[in-house]
């Protein structure tokens, strides 16, 4: 946690509501995780959000860190199986309205970030919770492939001793 969200008010609960019309395939999606997580959507929409505002390295790091124990053909398929979200609204029949509850560090981030390209707050809200739908199912995928595989990165974890929290 970085020391600008340390300094601002962490609770979602007493934060102001947002109403976001998402496309159904992102609301599908940020359901799905919200359920594969055990978390409530607004939780999971949160984790989205600061996910691609403070994390998008770190995201990318992992997806290549789990693409490399994965022959590249096989990635390629597995890849090109996930559906995409996209962050466009789509057509009205198709949106659903949800209201979010987040933080003001986050909503001060995604207003720099709307400013900084030039785009409403919502587009850019979109945006983001598209990207972590897109970003969680490919490192699930994966997750899932190697698992599947039994492949040397598990049995490397599984050979290394548990090291202490401290």
């Amino acid at each position: 946690m970085d020391e600008a969200m340390k300094n601002k008010d962490s609770n979602s609960r007493t934060a102001p509501k947002v109403m976001v019309r998402l496309n159904s395939q992102c609301h599908k999606g940020l359901t799905d995780l919200a359920l594969q997580h055990g978390r409530s959507m607004n939780a999971e929409c949160v984790m989205g959000l600061i996910s691609w505002l403070d994390h998008q390295k770190r995201c990318a790091l992992i997806r290549k860190m789990l693409i490399s124990q994965l022959d590249e053909a096989d990635v390629a398929v597995l890849l090109a199986k996930l559906p995409v979200v996209t962050e466009e609204p789509g057509l009205a029949s198709d949106k659903i309205s949800t209201m979010l509850r987040y933080t003001p560090y986050i909503r001060d981030r995604i207003a720099e970030q709307a400013k900084t390209h030039e785009v409403s707050v919502h587009s850019m809200l979109l945006t983001a919770l598209a990207w972590w739908v897109n970003v969680s199912r490919q490192v699930n995928a994966l997750l899932e492939a190697i698992v599947d595989q039994g492949g040397a990165l598990q049995a490397q974890l599984l050979d290394q001793p548990a090291r202490s929290a401290a």
